[in-house]
């Protein structure tokens, strides 16, 4: 297997956001002839759609979210005084933009092929979306370093590398686990049910999380556990990517 240098890592995820870039503003305007006056943007549980939109804001509402998020990524690390851990996770961090940026896409034609009149059971797979999201960032959670945009940010991950790291490795376990019971609360559940199943669970991550933390950072002070869960990751291919 060929090893993959840093600029090749770069360049394939550069290559991937503009590829989704590309695709959102395309769908977008393409359907604009075909759109009706007004265009579905939010739907309720039982499907139907209840929120509408002009034409062109509403089609146009998630590639501008998307190229939002592309660029406020490109601009935070410049302006985080923690600006120089970047470089242990900047991989992770534009995998995480990666993905904010394919969820936003294919919301975008999610609400395309509702206007064509595909039989779309939008909550269902809205919800499968968001568990998927879960899954992606959760499995990247635990490479993040300490930085005031990303992350799990408690008074007590920010005061320590160890309790950032140890609690974003635990909360990035719990929201993979997370993730998958969304996605199968979207395949086998009815849409209420899917609701309240990943609003409890958000809720729960948060709390868990909160609390995790200080009691790391407690174990930690008082000397109940040994320091150095910041200094034994691997580098790994999201690693190699430079800003």
């Amino acid at each position: 297997m060929t090893n993959q240098t840093p600029a090749s890592s770069d360049r394939r995820l550069k290559l991937a956001l503009v590829a989704l870039l590309v695709a959102a503003w395309a769908g977008a305007l393409g359907a604009i002839p075909w759109a009706p006056a007004q265009v579905p943007t939010h739907w309720g549980l039982d499907g139907n759609s209840d929120g509408y939109m002009a034409r062109v804001p509403g089609l146009l509402l998630f590639p501008a979210l998307t190229t939002a998020v592309v660029v406020l990524f490109r601009v935070l690390p410049r302006i985080d005084p923690l600006r120089a851990n970047y470089r242990s996770f900047q991989g992770t961090y534009r995998f995480i933009q990666l993905l904010l940026a394919f969820f936003l896409t294919a919301m975008q034609y999610l609400v395309i092929a509702n206007i064509l009149g595909w039989n779309v059971n939008m909550p269902t797979v809205i919800t499968i979306l968001v568990g998927l999201l879960l899954i992606g960032l959760g499995d990247v959670m635990g490479k993040l370093r300490p930085n005031w945009f990303a992350g799990i940010r408690t008074p007590w991950t920010l005061s320590s590398p160890d309790v950032w790291t140890g609690t974003h490795r635990v909360s990035g376990r719990l929201m993979v686990l997370l993730g998958i019971v969304t996605v199968l609360a979207g395949i086998f559940v009815p849409p209420p049910a899917q609701m309240a199943i990943l609003l409890g669970g958000v809720l729960l991550l948060a709390v868990v999380s909160f609390a995790y933390s200080y009691w790391l950072w407690h174990k930690l002070t008082h000397g109940q556990l040994e320091p150095g869960l910041d200094n034994d990751s691997e580098p790994t291919y999201l690693d190699n990517v430079r800003f």
